[in-house]
């Protein structure tokens, strides 16, 4: 397993340094490539510094409040199989068949290969992306794919709503309201 410096990201040009302001994971924990690690808090804007790789955060060697520069180094991530999500996962690939693999590789990649537009569509209808057949290139979903699907879903009957039950008016004079505002 190979180590992973954490950096300072490049400052703006008009700042000289930056605080390490939050530290959301500690020494030992798992991490997820992207995840925020740390922030860092300049006179300006916050930082924020994600993982670059999966693994387990090995060292911290800047604390929080501590004064850095850009490209400084933070800490230390070690590459690996951390999360026991991405671990199971991978035991689960080993045990099953090289049909099932290569099935579970393709639902992978379909669905980091959804747009934003297809997984609101999706989220919005509460649609799963794998009951759909992607037409697109590489059997990637399209807008018509879900269309198509929604067209032959059966659709569900909204429950008709009663207006509520009325109340008999009250008959008001208008004298006094005339009377008030004449005041």
């Amino acid at each position: 397993m190979s180590s992973v410096d954490i950096l300072v990201p490049d400052l703006p040009e008009s700042v000289a340094d930056a605080t390490v302001a939050t530290w959301h994971k500690k020494p030992g924990d798992a991490v997820v490539r992207d995840e925020v690690l740390v922030e860092i808090e300049t006179d300006k804007v916050v930082l924020e510094v994600p993982a670059s790789a999966d693994g387990i955060l090995d060292a911290v060697l800047e604390d929080e409040g501590a004064t850095v520069l850009s490209r400084q180094i933070l800490g230390r991530l070690r590459e690996g199989n951390s999360a026991g999500k991405e671990s199971s996962e991978k035991a689960d690939a080993k045990a099953s068949t090289p049909a099932q693999r290569q099935q579970a590789s393709l639902e992978e990649q379909n669905n980091d290969a959804l747009s934003p537009a297809i997984r609101r569509l999706l989220a919005e209808h509460n649609l799963d992306p794998a009951a759909i057949k992607g037409t697109g290139v590489g059997g990637r979903l399209t807008r018509e794919d879900v269309e198509k699907h929604l067209a032959k879903a059966p659709r569900r009957q909204k429950p008709k709503r009663q207006p509520p039950p009325r109340q008999p008016r009250r008959r008001r004079s208008w004298a006094t309201v005339r009377k008030n505002a004449s005041r």
